[in-house]
């Protein structure tokens, strides 16, 4: 089976128990963890997640450095290690012209604009959406 079976919000208390008990991960832990977050609790919870010979997954800027135990990774679990920024080489400017032409259909990716007054209501948009459900896709302050 290709794809994703289950998909979990890392925000969860105790998401490593939650995933046993409902056997998500079929008590062996996940396959591959794709941290995006930034956050170092995410990492930690991450690889403590991946199963022995997983994927761990890194696209997350983070503020703050994040501090592991390395012997979990390469002595116990054996982890495989990416790491990648979503821009690429020239992911910025393809994004760029493709705006500019047209390709990509903004009115439909821009779900909510706010102004920049509001700023709290539209961390709250998009944290929440604009109906208290989790149906922004982009929310674009202005000035």
């Amino acid at each position: 089976m290709r794809g994703s079976r289950s998909i979990q919000n890392s925000r969860k208390p105790c998401l490593l128990k939650h995933c046993n008990q409902q056997n998500i991960c079929g008590g062996y832990g996940c396959d591959v963890y794709l941290e995006a977050a930034g956050n170092p609790a995410s990492v930690i919870q991450g690889i403590q997640m991946t199963k022995k010979g997983g994927r761990f997954v890194e696209f997350g800027v983070f503020k703050d450095k994040t501090e592991l135990d390395w012997s979990l990774i390469g002595d116990t679990k054996e982890l495989e290690i990416f790491g990648g920024h979503l821009g690429g080489d020239d992911g910025y400017q393809k994004a760029i012209k493709w705006l500019e032409s047209g390709l990509i259909p903004v009115e439909q990716i821009v779900t909510d604009e706010i102004a920049l007054k509001d700023f709290r209501r539209g961390v709250d948009v998009a944290d929440k959406g604009s109906h208290g459900q989790a149906s922004s896709i982009k929310v674009v302050l202005t000035p």
